[in-house]
Parts: C-alpha cells; sequence; structure tokens
C-alpha cells in the first residue's frame, strides 16, 4: 500500500505549467530520462525549476547520498512540427535518449503546443516501449492548457507508483510517506495532507492511416478509437508536521486541543471518487499543398464522437444544492443534513472538433512570411468528475493562431512570431489556507496569452555557434473568481480576473553562445533573463526581474567516454523565484502592510561547479 503525500502549504498553480512538475515528481529518478514534448522556448521552465538547490541540504544531510539530476530533453517542436504533428520528432528524441542514457525508464511530459496540435503521445509511448523495450510513460496533462504543476507531479509520481512499486506487507502502526520536501526549512509547523489512492486503468487505442502523394500536394486520411476504462477512488486525511531549523528529519505531531490523533478531518478536503468508461472515435485528413512554388497550404480537420458513462459522488440534497465534502466523508455515510452519500449516475454524448490552417509564402529563397491557425472544440475528460462537485460540462474551446515572418541564408537563421492563444472552461482546484485550515475551493475560468517570440540562430565563423531568444508574454486570467467559508465563518473569496498568471514572467530573454575548440572539445555559456513575476494569484506579492548564468566544457574523449565541467551562476547573483506559501487569499492592500514577515520561496541557485562522466559500454 502506497500514501501519496501532497504539500498543501504550496500553491496548486491554476495556471501554471504541468511539465516542470514532471521532472520535479522524477528529478531524482536513477534512470529515469524525461523528455518535454515541446518548442525550445518551453524549456525556460525547466531552469526555474532549480532542481539542484532544492536538494543540497538533503544531500549535505545524507553525506553518503550522491544525488545525480535526471536527464531533461525537448523534442525541439517547430513551426513544421505545429502543422504537421510532432510525433516522428518525438519518436526520434526517444530513440536519441536510449542510444545516448540507456535509461531504465522513460517519462514524457506534454506541453500546450502538442496538446494543440494533438499529438497522441500515449500511443507513441505504447508503441516505443514496446521497439526499445524499456518502460516508456506519458503523462496526460498538456501544459497549462488542461493541467498545472501540481497534475504533472502527481501524475508522473502515480506513474512510478503504478509501474514500479511492489505490494509489501503492512507493518501495524506505521505509514510510509513519499515526497520531495524535507523538514529542512525553519523551525516551523506545516499542515499537510495523505492521499491514498486506488484503482484500475484499462486502455485500448487503434489508428490507421492512408497517405496518397501528388505532383506538388500529399492528402492524408485517417481514424483513431480510443476506449478508456477507470475504477479510482482517493482518501485524505490531515495531519501536523514539524519542520526543524537544524535540518533534521520532520517529525509527525498533534495538538491535543485541537485534535485527538495525528490524522483528522478524513476526506474533508480532496477526497476523489469516479468510475465508468469514456470512448472517442475519430476521423482526420490533412493535405499539404504547394499551390504556386513560392506558396504552400495546409489545411486539415478532425471530428470526434465522445461517449462518457459512469457514476461519481457529485451528490445533492433535498434542495438540489450539492452536499459537498465533509469530514468522515465516503460512500455509505450520512451528511450533516442527513443526505445520504451514494454513487450517481453520469451519462454525456459529445461532438468534438479540429480545424487547421497554415500558409507559407516566399518572397525569395531565404524570407518569406509564415501563419497559422488552429481552433480546437473539446469538452471535459473523465478526470474531471472526480470532485464531489459536477464540472462545467459545457464545450472547451482553444482557438489558436501565430503569424510572422523567416529569414534564412548560410550562416543565420531567424523566425519571429506573433502569437495568440486561449482556452475556456478549464476546470481546477486551489487550496486555499486560513489561520490553520486548508480548504478546497472549485473553479472554472478561462485563460488567455498573447505574445511575440523571436528565435535567432547565427553561426558567424567556423565553430562559432550563438543562439538568442527573445519572448514577450502576457498569460492573464480570465473569468478567475472563487470563494470557500472556513470554519471560523471567514470567507475566503479570490478574483483574479484580468491578472498576470503567477510564476510567469512577461520577457524572457535567452542567449546561448558557444564555441567548438576542437571537433569533440566545446566550450558553451547561457545567459537567461526572467523579468518580474508574480508570487501569488491575486499580483500582491513579485519577485524581482533576474539573470541567471551558465557555462561548461564539454569533452568527447572517444566514442565511449565522454567527459564535462559545468558551473551554474558563475556570476554568483543572489534573489529569489516562484511563489509564496499560503500567500493565495493576500491582497495587494494587504501586501502593503505586511513587511518583515517569513515566508517559503525558492532561491536562485548559488555558485556551483559540477563535473559529470559518462561511459558507454
Amino acid at each position: 500500500m502506497g500514501i501519496e503525500a501532497k504539500r498543501v502549504m504550496k500553491r496548486r498553480n491554476a495556471c501554471s505549467c504541468s511539465m516542470p512538475g514532471v521532472w520535479r515528481a522524477v528529478s531524482y529518478v536513477e534512470g529515469a530520462v524525461v523528455i518535454f514534448h515541446s518548442p525550445r522556448a518551453c524549456a525556460h521552465v525547466a531552469r526555474r525549476m532549480n532542481i539542484n538547490s532544492y536538494y543540497r541540504n538533503l544531500t549535505t544531510a545524507l553525506g553518503e547520498c550522491q544525488l545525480q539530476t535526471t536527464p531533461l530533453l525537448s523534442t525541439d517542436l517547430e513551426e513544421d512540427e505545429a502543422v504537421f504533428g510532432g510525433e516522428n520528432r518525438l519518436r526520434r528524441t526517444i530513440r536519441y535518449a536510449v542510444e545516448t542514457y540507456h535509461p531504465r525508464a522513460i517519462f514524457i511530459a506534454n506541453s500546450c503546443v502538442s496538446g494543440v496540435i494533438g499529438d497522441d503521445t500515449e500511443a507513441v509511448a505504447a508503441e516505443m516501449e514496446e521497439e526499445m523495450g524499456i518502460p516508456v510513460m506519458a503523462v496526460t496533462a498538456h501544459g497549462f492548457l488542461d493541467g498545472e504543476y501540481f497534475k504533472g507531479y502527481i501524475d508522473a509520481a502515480r506513474l512510478l507508483a503504478d509501474r514500479f512499486m511492489k505490494s509489501q506487507p503492512k507493518e501495524p502502526g506505521t505509514v510510509m510517506l513519499v515526497g520531495d520536501c524535507g523538514g529542512i526549512y525553519g523551525e516551523y509547523v506545516q499542515t499537510r495532507m495523505s492521499c491514498l489512492n486506488a484503482g484500475d486503468i484499462d486502455e485500448f487505442l487503434f489508428t490507421s492511416e492512408l497517405s496518397k502523394k501528388f505532383n506538388t500536394s500529399t492528402l492524408r486520411l485517417g481514424v483513431n478509437e480510443w476506449y478508456y476504462h477507470i475504477d479510482y477512488a482517493s482518501n485524505t486525511t490531515m495531519y501536523d508536521q514539524s519542520v526543524p531549523e537544524d535540518g533534521t528529519y520532520a517529525m509527525r505531531m498533534y495538538n491535543a486541543n485541537l485534535h485527538r490523533f495525528y490524522f483528522y478531518d478524513f476526506n474533508k478536503n480532496a477526497s476523489e471518487y469516479y468510475r465508468g468508461h469514456e470512448n472517442k472515435l475519430a476521423l482526420y485528413f490533412t493535405h499539404d499543398w504547394d499551390v504556386l512554388p513560392k506558396l504552400n497550404l495546409y489545411y486539415g480537420a478532425r471530428v470526434e464522437m465522445q461517449k462518457l458513462t459512469g457514476e461519481n459522488l457529485a451528490v445533492v440534497n433535498a434542495a438540489g444544492n450539492y452536499v459537498g465534502r465533509f469530514a468522515d466523508y465516503y460512500i455509505g455515510a450520512t451528511a450533516p443534513d442527513g443526505t445520504l452519500i451514494a454513487p450517481r449516475p453520469i451519462d454525456y454524448n459529445w461532438f468534438n472538433y479540429d480545424l487547421a490552417l497554415a500558409a507559407t509564402y516566399k518572397l525569395n529563397s531565404n524570407f518569406g512570411f509564415t501563419g497559422d491557425f488552429t481552433y480546437i472544440v473539446q469538452h471535459p475528460k473523465f478526470e474531471a468528475f472526480s470532485p464531489a462537485t459536477l464540472p462545467n460540462t459545457d464545450q472547451i474551446s482553444v482557438p489558436l493562431g501565430r503569424v510572422g515572418i523567416y529569414y534564412n541564408n548560410a550562416w543565420l537563421s531567424l523566425t519571429s512570431l506573433f502569437s495568440y492563444i486561449s482556452k475556456t472552461n478549464n476546470n481546477s482546484t486551489l487550496n486555499l489556507q486560513h489561520n490553520s485550515e486548508i480548504m478546497a475551493a472549485p473553479l472554472t475560468y478561462d485563460i488567455q496569452t498573447i505574445g511575440w517570440t523571436t528565435d535567432v540562430m547565427a553561426h558567424p565563423v567556423k565553430g562559432l555557434d550563438i543562439h538568442f531568444l527573445f519572448t514577450y508574454q502576457r498569460p492573464t486570467y480570465k473569468k478567475y473568481e472563487t470563494s470557500v467559508t472556513f470554519g471560523d465563518g471567514y470567507v475566503g473569496r479570490i478574483n483574479a480576473t484580468g491578472n498576470i498568471v503567477a510564476e510567469v514572467p512577461r520577457v524572457l530573454i535567452e542567449f546561448d553562445p558557444s564555441y567548438m575548440i576542437t571537433k569533440d572539445l566545446k566550450i558553451w555559456t547561457s545567459f537567461r533573463y526572467f523579468s518580474k513575476t508574480y508570487a501569488n494569484i491575486n499580483d500582491a506579492y513579485y519577485f524581482n526581474g533576474h539573470w541567471e548564468t551558465f557555462g561548461g566544457l564539454n569533452w568527447q574523449v572517444n566514442n565511449k567516454l565522454s567527459l564535462g565541467c559545468t558551473v551554474v551562476n558563475f556570476l554568483n547573483q543572489t534573489g529569489a523565484k516562484g511563489s509564496i506559501a499560503g500567500a493565495e487569499l493576500i491582497t495587494k492592500n494587504e501586501a502593503a502592510g505586511i513587511q518583515n514577515k517569513l515566508m517559503t520561496g525558492s532561491y536562485l541557485r548559488p555558485f556551483t561547479v559540477e563535473f559529470t562522466a559518462s561511459l558507454k559500454f
């Protein structure tokens, strides 16, 4: 039996990216490799995590423990993949990972781009697992489209537990906690949540495609069939834990005046239950057409029938209102108002569709215009029905548009694009804190992002490569409003409509020069700038902009041996980033009156030198 532990003092980022959560979950799993199925520009989310610094104190405390960061790769999706699909690039990246790192398992973290273009990464993972002979697993969340940091973390942790944890005899009076937070952050007490998850999942996927090449075009026609059955339940308990300043191990504790036992509030906050099946049958076509020598058009469509049948625990009382969770909540329990908690049937039939159009026009052999537009209509997945209330079942629309220019010659490659993306009817849950109490607050919201990205790769002289990336983005919450009533009667409210998404900088700059001293010896540096970022949903707290610097030397000694040296933060800058735990309800007016208060967050990794060696047998 396994226990899943959440750090609920850490805000569940309702609109953050799920990809770094996947990497965090397996960040020090020996033999693992993580692949971001994403454009190159998405790699900044991993840089911001600073995983090595997060575990520094743990390594110090366990001197014999030599932690090695799990390799992180990116499929580097480009415009062609955004139009034609990136499944083949994902297959190539998996093969490269196996050949280069010889992993024991591979985890795929999906981006919002892979979600928008509809790449079936789970099917690719199953295919490559059979080809490579090692576990290859894809996390279902797609960046910020249908997930968040915490969802990526939990889904990856579940994959680890499902695939690799073995059942062990239970020792009476004991419990095992598996997590990534040690007691090393000061002498405080954290309120935490333990989750016991159990379930069975059966899946079936069938896909087939026909293609025909003509003189100036290629036509593709395909069909997808996906069947998914699940029987899942999650039970939760709350407990308190000390966090000693000296770095010793955290201890479970309780207040005899408030709680009788270490664990309390069984299923009060985040229990989940759903069972049944989901079926999707889709037809699609694409047409890649060179209309003129200088003009290429690509267009396609996908239509899908989605049927969802089963049961959940969205129980209503005699007045027609949802009962919601309460302490000692389970199937067969009686709510305080006398309502019996019993499963309720759910049955939906939906029609989904995708439309895509892209165009490239060459003014000359080097310069031209490019643009694309995708419109997706979806409905909630079965997982959205796990809470004690029904989700918003309205259609989810995702328009994505980009337009810009490109320029290529022998030594320079440049792409500059303006972009717009939005998503309606996102279903999520915030864990809001007031004093020592934590309550779950469900909400439905929209997101919207406009941006401009310029990507340049230059080769001015032999051996010298210079990469430059500039991104301006303005991700904002839309219709983001929720509230929850705590035990003392306090009503915690959040209205973040129009606010900039927390933890996401508006300006990103990346400058990466490298030089091949010889064909086997490479020296490189990386300068990355992150502008001002907000640390809570209400945009009440923020971290100032900062630079992060890296550099190193890589030497391919021979076909089997490679050596490396990496210097992190070689300018030795100081600062903070990330989020502030437990600050979701703090408003700008309240923040103005708070000074000299200790808060939790993340710091920039200090000057560090690392040496690596890789040996192939």
